[in-house]
């Protein structure tokens, strides 16, 4: 059984361990996200993210980890969760979308088109975020263990 308990205590003595890089690695990690459609996001978010990782297993683990070859892999694992999600939302967003016609779209504001169709492209990316939670640890595994990408993603599945 899950308790929950334990684990924020947890995620709060990581987070009172360091507080201003993790904060601001959290608030990179959302700002990286919100660039994914300026294209510059594809590269720093999942650069971010590594970081963001590393930061957690070394204050869990006591060590600092060390950055080599095994990043890359982690990095496009995350950056194909973040096309996925991304992708997935933009998508819905575009189908739930009502057509509009050129005097309707003069007329239309971006939010009205937002209110119509966000909670559809919320939908969409909870659902593609469902089909990414097997290989959540993926990037945990080949940060931390040097682990090759096959085995990390096979290990990733079984937890």
């Amino acid at each position: 059984m899950l308790r929950v308990g334990p684990l924020l205590r947890a995620s709060f003595a990581l987070l009172r361990a360091r507080p201003i890089v993790t904060l601001a690695l959290g608030a990179a990690v959302v700002l990286s996200l919100l660039s994914v459609c300026c294209g510059v996001g594809l590269f720093t978010t999942p650069w971010f993210m590594c970081e963001l990782f590393a930061l957690q297993l070394s204050e869990a683990g006591g060590r600092p980890v060390a950055r080599n070859l095994s990043w890359f892999p982690a990095g496009l694992v995350l950056l194909g969760a973040v096309l996925l999600v991304s992708s997935a939302a933009w998508l819905t967003l575009l189908g739930a979308s009502p057509e509009l016609s050129v005097d309707v779209a003069r007329a239309a504001s971006l939010s009205a088109v937002m209110k119509s169709g966000g909670f559809f492209a919320a939908l969409g990316s909870a659902i593609a975020l469902v089909f990414i939670l097997p290989f959540l640890y993926c990037p945990l595994i080949l940060i931390e263990e040097r682990a090759r990408f096959d085995r990390a993603l096979l290990e990733s599945t079984r937890r």
